[in-house]
């Protein structure tokens, strides 16, 4: 059976972290260091409990020029104000975090960002623990593969399966990442298909 890409092939696996008690500053700081959008949040052996994002980080600033009493705030504004009093990552924090798993294809993971609007997802194991980040842009770069790399996936994972054929008597020819020829050379009879397949 052929294989097809999965989060485990494009994900990031080194990833920053932060605790709950890592304070404001300092996420602040890995975010900018780093250039990065977001870290995930984990306790208890790498269990992700929430992700701290740019976005959570603003609000502080976004409310800390707003005249009306924190009680105006939270009436009108609820979780997003309470965020912009927050000192420490558990209380920053969006949760639970928009997550996928290691063996997820990349086409799910990018069905999952869709559908919550996010421009990442954080990989979790079976136990919830962190495996991971995949990211929009690592997603792109499976469709930025080499040319002579994808002809040699479709040579390997689809040709076999998908063809009544000898893989070694066929030429794929890939132009800007595109399979734009895919000729088999019969030498005998070109090879039947089965009547009652469902085609």
């Amino acid at each position: 059976m052929r294989r097809r890409t999965s989060v485990a092939d494009v994900m990031t696996r080194d990833v920053l972290t932060v605790g709950p008690n890592t304070p404001f500053k300092r996420i602040a700081q890995l975010v900018a260091e780093h250039n990065i959008r977001s870290v995930p949040m984990v306790a208890d052996g790498d269990r992700v409990l929430g992700l701290v994002s740019v976005t959570d980080l603003l609000r502080k600033e976004e409310y800390r020029a707003e005249p009306r009493p924190p009680w105006y705030r939270r009436l009108w504004h609820g979780a997003a104000a309470d965020k912009a009093g927050g000192l420490l990552a558990a209380e920053l924090m969006t949760s639970p975090a928009v997550t996928t798993k290691p063996g997820a294809l990349v086409v799910e993971a990018v069905r999952t960002m869709a559908a919550h609007q996010v421009d990442r997802l954080v990989v979790v194991d079976a136990e919830g623990r962190l495996a991971g980040i995949v990211s929009r842009g690592d997603v792109l770069r499976v469709f930025l593969r080499p040319d002579e790399e994808i002809r040699e996936a479709v040579l390997r994972e689809i040709v076999p399966y998908a063809i009544w054929a000898d893989p070694h008597e066929i030429d794929v020819t890939v132009s800007d990442g595109v399979v734009d020829n895919l000729r088999y050379e019969y030498e005998h009879a070109p090879p039947t298909v089965p009547s009652d397949l469902d085609i």
